[in-house]
């Protein structure tokens, strides 16, 4: 059964689409950061099985954040540099020939030259040199999300005691459906077990918690050839009807992220809720709902 991602965007000055869901927006070829301003809402699916119009073998970059296919020996070519990067990447598949309705946008391209991911009608910046090349590719579809149904919360950068750093991301739909994600990053030498904490209280003081463990590397884990993974990027989606019957008291919520050690989590749960209550101006939590944890 297939799983759906959203934070899905098209770059408007390079015509790539880049999962958008981290506050540094990847690396365009045609300079800076990916530009949403002016894309639509997208989602990927992933882990699905191969069919008729179905085609696996896509990934995302961890290097530029593009959307690239990754069923060739040598993985086109990165704007950040060098091949692009499988090692992070879920299983994408993308619909091609499927007819385009109200939530299904066709017309994307593979570029035969860096495969990434494009809008075809726009010729774009391709990483590889002048305008990215449709030629060979199936005409791919990609299902898009109302704007006006969708909501998005952003936190970081966040520091802690520690040499620990990271951010937190929140993607809310009308239907209660979201997307959670964070990463981490170790800038020290010993390797950090550690715990990205988010609470996103609502305009009625209900709040909702997100939390991930994981683990990063630090300089002492590349010792003395090698070289440490500092950094861990975290994704899941899911749905919650709590999230849905508060989706209309979104616009006065209030969203915080918290990182830090293993052993500090449960009093930093507590903290954060009061925090963030404290902040809009209420005593307590009307209620705490655990959504990923």
């Amino acid at each position: 059964m297939s799983r759906v991602q959203s934070g899905w965007r098209s770059c408007h000055k390079c015509q790539g689409m880049y999962y958008a869901g981290f506050p540094g927006k990847g690396v365009c070829p045609a300079g800076g950061q990916h530009d949403q301003t002016e894309s639509f809402a997208y989602s990927m699916e992933f882990d699905s099985t191969p069919g008729a119009n179905v085609q696996p073998g896509w990934a995302s970059c961890p290097k530029c954040q593009g959307m690239y296919f990754a069923g060739f020996p040598v993985k086109g070519v990165c704007p950040a540099g060098g091949q692009h990067d499988t090692t992070r990447s879920f299983a994408y598949a993308m619909l091609h020939d499927f007819p385009p309705t109200e939530s299904v946008q066709s017309d994307f391209r593979s570029c035969k030259k860096c495969q990434g991911l494009f809008f075809g009608p726009f010729k774009g910046k391709c990483p590889a040199g002048g305008e990215h090349n449709p030629e060979g590719s199936f005409n791919y579809a990609m299902r898009v999300q109302s704007l006006a149904d969708t909501v998005t919360f952003d936190d970081g950068p966040l520091t802690s005691k520690l040499p620990l750093g990271g951010s937190v991301h929140l993607v809310v739909r009308k239907n209660g459906t979201f997307t959670f994600s964070c990463d981490a990053h170790d800038s020290g030498g010993t390797n950090i077990d550690y715990v990205v904490l988010a609470v996103l209280v609502t305009s009625t003081g209900t709040a909702f918690t997100f939390q991930h463990s994981g683990s990063v590397e630090g300089t002492i884990a590349g010792f003395p050839l090698g070289t440490p993974d500092r950094d861990s990027h975290f994704s899941i989606g899911g749905s919650n009807s709590g999230l849905a019957g508060e989706f209309d008291n979104m616009a006065g919520a209030s969203f915080r992220g918290n990182i830090d050690g293993k052993d500090t989590l449960k009093e930093a749960l507590n903290e954060l809720v009061g925090e963030v209550v404290a902040g809009l101006g209420k005593k307590a939590a009307e209620a705490v709902v655990g959504v990923v944890f």
